[in-house]
């Protein structure tokens, strides 16, 4: 049987995530696609406990669509005010501890976990140019289909860059 892919749009607010079918399959883009959102009890626990409960719940997204790999966005600082304003928060090592959490949580349960830089996949694009070619690429009515919102965009680009199509 073969597998499928989940791509992943790390958060500790929003986690998108992709599902692709397997490699040489006829339909090369996203079947599926959404977010995890944890509830709003969360919002107030340790940063290692919301991270660990996101990693879950991908996870269990991940085996429900019978996925065996799955490629996650790796936290990179960027220079300029916004870029430092997030490391003197401490996001980047927050969002890297989620990282850690999916990953983990991913390869307790067998599936091979991959990672992608920001910088490898889409550059500095911001977001509505990524959605703007991902519209180009995937096509409208798909994009419509999926109903695509927030991180699920990114987490499709993150899939389709990792079945090797350009955003």
């Amino acid at each position: 049987m073969l597998k499928h892919l989940i791509a992943i749009d790390p958060g500790l607010h929003s986690t998108g995530w992709a599902i692709f079918a397997p490699v040489g399959h006829q339909y090369p883009y996203p079947l599926n696609a959404g977010l995890v959102q944890l509830p709003r009890t969360y919002i107030d626990q340790d940063i290692l406990v919301r991270a660990n409960a996101v990693g879950e719940q991908v996870t269990e997204l991940a085996q429900r669509h019978s996925c065996k790999t799955a490629v996650i966005e790796f936290p990179m600082h960027f220079g300029g005010s916004g870029g430092d304003a997030a490391a003197r928060a401490g996001d980047t090592l927050k969002l890297a501890a989620c990282v850690g959490a999916i990953a983990g949580n991913l390869h307790s349960k067998g599936i091979v976990v991959a990672s992608v830089r920001v910088i490898d996949w889409k550059g500095q694009l911001p977001k509505d140019v990524v959605i703007r070619r991902l519209k180009r690429l995937i096509g409208e009515q798909a994009c419509a289909k999926l109903n695509l919102e927030k991180d699920s965009w990114d987490a499709c680009g993150i899939g389709m860059n990792h079945r090797g199509y350009r955003i």
